[in-house]
C-alpha cells in the first residue's frame, strides 16, 4: 500500500502541481516523520482526521499560499526542512455527522458495491485488547482504546445507505464487532429491523462465538461471514503476543459457525522472532483442521509487519532489527506480504513462498472462492498436497512464481 500511495501521490503532482496532497490514517499517524520523506506529499494528518482535514481545507481555501498551519491541531508537515507537528488532535466525537457525504461517491457506486452488493460501514473505533503487533496498542490508548458510536447515529446511517444504495450486505469494519456484545446485538436487531434482507460481515474475536445459542442468533440476524485473527496454532505464541485467545476457542468457533451456516476466515500471522519450522507447520496443520470441521471457510497468512510503537516494535529495535528510516526500504518492511526487509526471518524467500502456497491451500478453490473454477481447486488441492504431506525446505515452484509476481508488483508503475 505505501508504494501504491507513493505512486498516486507522484501522479497527483506530475498532473496538477497545485494540487495539495494530505495522507491520513493509521500508518501516517504512526510514522509521520517517514511518511513525509515523499518528495510530493504536502501534509499528514495524525490521529482521527474528520476536524483536521476540515480545518485544513478550510485555511487551504481562504490563504491558497499561506504557510502557517500551526494553529490546526493534529498536522505534520515540512518547513524549511525541519518537520513541524502541532498540537496533537484531541479524538474524534463519533455522533459528530454520523452520515458522511455519500453524494460524492454516487456516480461510482454501481462500480463500487460491485457483483456482491457490499458496503463498509464503520461503528467503533479502537479495540480493548492488547495484542502486541497490532496497531491499536499504538493509536489508542487510555480511555479512548475502544469507542463506539451510538445505536441511533449508525441506525441513522443504515437507514440512509438502505434508501439511497440498496446494498445486500454491510460489512462492519470495526477491528472487533462484539468487543461490547450487548451493543453489537442491538445494533444487529436494529440494522434487522430496518431491512431483513441485507446480510452482515463481521471482524470477532473466536472467544466470542463460543455460546451456541449467541452464534444461532448471528445467523438468524443475517450475519453471513465473519473474520477471525487466529495468528497462531501454538499456546506459547499466542501468550507471547497477548492474544487472549486459545486455539480450543478457535476450533469450538469453527463448529459453531459450521453448525449454523456462518462463512469463516481464519487469519494468521507468521514472522515473529525466534519462531520455529515446528511453529510455521502447525499453521498449515490448524488450517487443515479447520477446513476439515468447517467446510465453508477460509484460512490466509500473513508476514507480520512491527508498527511503530507497538512492543513487537520495541522489542525489536532494541535488538536493532529494524531498519533504518528510509521510505524504499520501509515500502517492503510494512509489507504484510514481504519478507524483504525483516532480518530476523533467516530465510525471506522460503516465507514468502509459504505464504503464496498456504493462500492457495487454503483460500483458492474453496467454497468461498467466487472464483473457484477447476485451475483454482487443483492448484488448491496441489498445495494442500506440498504443505501437509511433508515439511518441505524449499518450495522451488512456489518460490519462482512469487519472484515473478513480485517483480511485475515492484518494478512496474500504476
Amino acid at each position: 500500500m505505501l508504494k501504491d500511495t507513493i505512486e498516486v501521490t507522484r501522479r497527483i503532482k506530475y498532473f496538477s502541481p497545485g494540487t495539495q496532497v494530505i495522507w491520513g490514517g493509521s500508518f501516517p499517524t504512526m510514522h509521520y516523520d517517514l511518511c513525509l520523506q515523499v518528495e510530493h506529499l504536502d501534509f499528514v494528518v495524525r490521529g482521527d482526521g474528520e476536524v483536521t482535514l476540515l480545518e485544513l481545507a478550510e485555511a487551504l481555501r481562504d490563504d491558497p499560499g499561506g504557510t502557517n498551519w500551526d494553529r490546526i491541531h493534529g498536522l505534520a508537515f515540512v518547513r524549511d526542512g525541519l518537520i513541524v507537528l502541532t498540537l496533537d488532535r484531541q479524538p474524534a466525537d463519533l455522533e459528530l455527522r454520523p452520515i458522511g457525504a455519500w453524494s460524492i461517491l454516487d456516480r461510482y457506486m454501481g462500480h463500487y458495491l460491485g457483483a456482491s452488493g457490499t458496503l463498509p460501514i464503520n461503528t467503533a473505533r479502537g479495540c480493548p485488547y492488547t495484542c502486541t503487533f497490532c496497531y491499536n496498542t499504538s493509536l489508542y490508548r487510555g480511555s479512548n482504546r475502544y469507542r463506539t458510536k451510538s445505536i441511533n447515529a449508525t441506525k441513522a446511517e443504515i437507514r440512509f445507505l438502505q434508501s439511497r444504495y440498496r446494498p445486500r450486505t454491510l460489512n462492519f469494519m470495526d477491528d472487533d464487532f462484539l468487543a461490547n456484545r450487548k451493543r453489537g446485538f442491538e445494533l444487529l436487531y436494529a440494522a434487522h429491523e430496518i431491512d431483513p434482507s441485507i446480510k452482515f460481515r463481521i471482524d470477532a474475536r473466536v472467544s466470542e462465538l463460543q455460546n451456541t445459542d449467541e452464534v444461532l442468533e448471528l445467523s438468524r440476524l443475517c450475519v453471513a461471514s465473519a473474520f477471525f485473527g487466529v495468528e497462531s496454532a501454538s499456546k506459547d505464541d499466542l501468550n507471547r503476543i497477548r492474544k487472549g485467545c486459545s486455539t480450543e476457542e478457535t476450533f469450538e468457533a469453527a463448529k459453531n459457525c459450521a453448525s449454523f451456516g456462518i462463512s469463516g476466515t481464519y487469519s494468521f500471522t507468521c514472522g515473529f522472532p525466534d519462531e520455529t519450522p515446528d511453529d510455521l507447520f502447525q499453521r498449515v496443520e490448524m488450517a487443515a483442521m479447520l477446513r476439515e470441521i468447517h467446510r465453508d471457510s477460509q484460512s490466509q497468512i500473513e508476514i507480520i509487519s512491527p508498527v511503530m510503537g507497538t512492543p513487537l516494535f520495541t522489542e525489536l529495535t532494541h535488538k536493532q532489527m529494524v531498519p533504518h528510516k528510509s521510505v524504499d526500504r520501509w515500502c517492503h518492511f510494512s509489507d504484510w506480504k514481504s519478507a524483504r526487509e525483516k532480518i530476523w526471518i533467516s530465510d525471506a524467500k522460503f516465507y514468502e513462498a509459504f505464504q503464496l502456497a498456504f493462500y492457495l491451500a487454503f483460500s483458492a478453490g474453496t467454497q468461498m472462492d467466487s472464483n473457484a473454477r477447476y485451475l483454482t481447486k487443483l492448484l488448491s488441492h496441489w498445495s494442500r498436497f506440498r504443505l501437509t504431506r511433508k515439511r518441505p525446505k524449499s518450495l522451488f515452484e512456489y518460490r519462482a512464481v512469487n519472484a515473478l509476481v513480485k517483480k511485475i508488483m515492484w518494478t512496474s508503475s500504476l
